[in-house]
This record gives structure tokens, C-alpha cells and sequence, in this order.
């Protein structure tokens, strides 16, 4: 038995990723649980989620080939008896003993695992961890923010065994970036040139949603084959609303106030640009320490501020080691927060003259 950690920021493929492992799962014949993090998940999986499967799964096969753990869990008529105040692990363990009989496995997939599912989630975990440990054909997935990483080893509970078992989601290369919306212009029937689709990836910062939503914006309301800069345009904007909506605002909801300070400096200071568009702030130590002045502070406490937000995947660390912003339109966000106005908007006009 094994457990996979999928991280990544919001859009960036994490319940795909898991839905289609169940999906594979399912077609292998294994048993699926899709569980979807919330207050009083505990108590839903006791009393409801995994009860319902085993009674599904031991349906078919006499009561006489059940295990002795097995036949105390369900009684004959087929309804939860006793074994409906059983542990999580307890459960987990019985429906494992009956997949045994049927040669099948099992995948719980537990998804935005991040979330505060208030009083018992620790328990939860905790019992999900001891059944990987020690329940065979087990496989969980779980799909979480990247700073759910910090808790899983703070605590020592479902960590990944090896490297193959943590998975990270981050944003697009550039060159996929280009060739993701070429395609998707294509199977729309519309002409975009060379020039345009480089900005709308680079405006995307390879970032998935704003890429889908720049991509179906476009292929909804163009007029005619070839997108005029005006229709551009409203595709960038309508992108970085679904990125505000969908990331920023519960970004600034979250972050500590210092933290926040440091981004609106990044946003405010145009943090130095790389040929493919991502924004990029140097760890070099005079960088740091420039940056340390600017906002009145130690470069230690500078840092550790940096490593929070890597943490929380706002920054990435490339393979120069440097950080980037993981997200596009960084300032655009700043600044449509701090005032009721809309969002300002890349011309693409602009764009090409640059």
C-alpha cells in the first residue's frame, strides 16, 4: 500500500489529476472513495461513506466467505450493525479483507486535504496513515495547497515514502503554454498570429485557468475567424478575473499582513522580468538585501517571508534558485484591491510594440 501527496495551487490540476487515478482505479476493478475535505468529513466517512462501500463491495459474496473481522462489521441482514462505531482504520481494514476475496484493491482519494475540517480531521489522518501502513491494496491519493506539505511532515502522517510518491503541479512551460493555445485556436477554427499567442501565454504566466478561460472566452464571442485586438483584450481581462476570483482573493484573505506587505513591494518594485514573461526576484544576496531595506526589515525576516510564501506556492524556486511568481498579474491585483476600479488591462497592441 502506498499514499501519493499531489500539491499544487488552485487550478493547477490537483482533483484532475486525482479523478483520473479513481477513474484508471475503476477500471482495474478496484473499489474508488472520492472524498472531498469539509467539516465534519470524520464523521461523514464513519457513519456513511466507507459503511456504504463495504456493504456494497460484500453484496455479492456469501456471508459464509467473509472474514471473522468482516462478519462482525455487517450482520446478516446486509445493514451496518456494531461496526458502525468502528474506526476509521477499523473499517478500512474489514473492506480491504473483502476486496481480498473479490482479488481487488482500494483508492481513497482525499482532496483539498488543506482545508480546516475542524474537530476529529487529526484523528482522521492519523488513522488513514496506520491503514496505509498496514492495510494491502490500499493506494491513497491525496490533493492539497502546498502548504498542506508543511503539516503532513510537521506531523509525520501520510508522508510520502518515496520521491515518486509527491507530485507537484506548478504552472505551464511557456513553449506548452504557446502550443496549448494553438491547439485549442485550432479546434475552434480561429486564426490567431504567432505575435498574439505569445502574449496571451506570457499574460498567462502558464498559469491553466487563465489559459482555459482566455482560450473559451474567445472561442464563444469572436465575430469572425480572426480575433480582433479589442477581442483580445476582453479574453486577458476575463482570464485575470477567474485568476483573482479564484486565487488572489482568498490569498490576501489568508496571508499575514507582513507577507502581503512583501508582495505589494514585488508588485509595486515591476520585480525583474525573464524572456518568457514570469516575473523573477534574484535570491542573491545583494537582491535580498536591497529588498530587506526597502521594506525596513532584516533580510532573515525578508526570507523566511519568502520561504512562506514559496511554501504557500504564491513563489516557486526555479532551477537557478531563484524565486518567481508562480501567478500572473501580480500588481494588477494590488492594484484593483485597493481601489474599486477594475482591473487594468494589457493592450495587446501595446504588447507587440515592446
Amino acid at each position: 500500500s502506498t499514499s501519493v501527496l499531489v500539491t499544487g495551487t488552485v487550478g493547477s490540476g490537483k482533483t484532475s489529476l486525482l479523478r483520473w487515478a479513481a477513474g484508471r482505479a475503476d477500471e482495474l476493478g478496484w473499489a474508488t472513495l472520492f472524498i472531498s475535505v469539509h467539516s465534519g468529513i470524520r464523521e461523514r466517512m464513519l457513519d456513511d461513506e466507507l459503511p456504504r462501500l463495504l456493504i456494497d463491495c460484500a453484496g455479492p459474496m456469501r456471508m459464509s466467505r467473509l472474514s471473522a473481522r468482516a462478519a462482525e462489521v455487517l450482520n446478516f441482514s446486509g445493514h451496518v450493525g456494531e461496526g458502525k462505531t468502528a474506526s476509521i482504520y477499523e473499517q478500512i481494514r474489514v473492506l480491504s479483507d473483502v476486496l481480498a476475496e473479490q482479488q481487488r484493491g482500494l483508492f481513497l482519494a482525499l482532496d483539498e486535504a488543506h482545508r480546516d475540517a475542524g474537530e476529529g480531521y487529526d484523528e482522521l489522518l492519523a488513522e488513514i496513515d496506520r491503514a496505509v501502513a498496514e492495510v494491502p491494496n490500499l493506494v491513497v491519493g491525496i490533493g492539497a495547497m502546498p502548504e498542506f506539505t508543511e503539516r503532513i511532515f510537521r506531523d509525520r502522517v501520510l508522508r510520502p515514502r518515496t520521491s515518486e510518491d509527491f507530485v507537484k503541479l506548478g504552472r505551464l512551460a511557456h513553449v506548452d503554454a504557446v502550443q496549448l493555445l494553438e491547439r485549442g485556436f485550432a479546434a475552434a477554427g480561429l486564426k490567431v498570429n504567432a505575435s498574439s499567442v505569445e502574449l496571451l501565454a506570457r499574460f498567462s504566466a502558464g498559469y491553466a485557468p487563465m489559459l482555459q478561460a482566455m482560450g473559451s472566452v474567445l472561442a464563444e464571442s469572436v465575430s469572425g475567424e480572426v480575433p480582433t485586438p479589442s477581442e483580445l483584450n476582453q479574453a486577458v481581462a476575463f482570464g485575470y478575473r477567474i485568476v483573482h476570483r479564484l486565487y488572489y482573493v482568498r490569498l490576501m484573505r489568508e496571508l499575514p499582513a507582513a507577507d502581503l506587505r512583501l508582495l505589494r513591494e514585488l508588485a509595486d518594485a515591476g520585480v525583474r522580468v525573464s524572456g518568457d514573461g514570469a516575473a523573477v526576484l534574484s535570491a542573491a544576496p545583494l537582491s535580498l538585501i536591497a529588498l530587506a531595506d526597502g521594506m525596513r526589515e532584516s533580510a532573515d525576516v525578508v526570507r523566511a517571508q519568502l520561504t512562506r510564501l514559496v511554501t504557500h506556492g504564491v513563489l516557486v524556486l526555479n532551477e537557478a534558485d531563484q524565486a518567481e511568481v508562480a501567478l500572473p498579474m501580480l500588481r494588477e491585483s494590488f492594484v484593483s484591491e485597493s481601489s474599486q476600479d477594475a482591473a487594468p488591462v494589457r493592450q495587446i497592441n501595446e504588447g507587440r510594440r515592446s
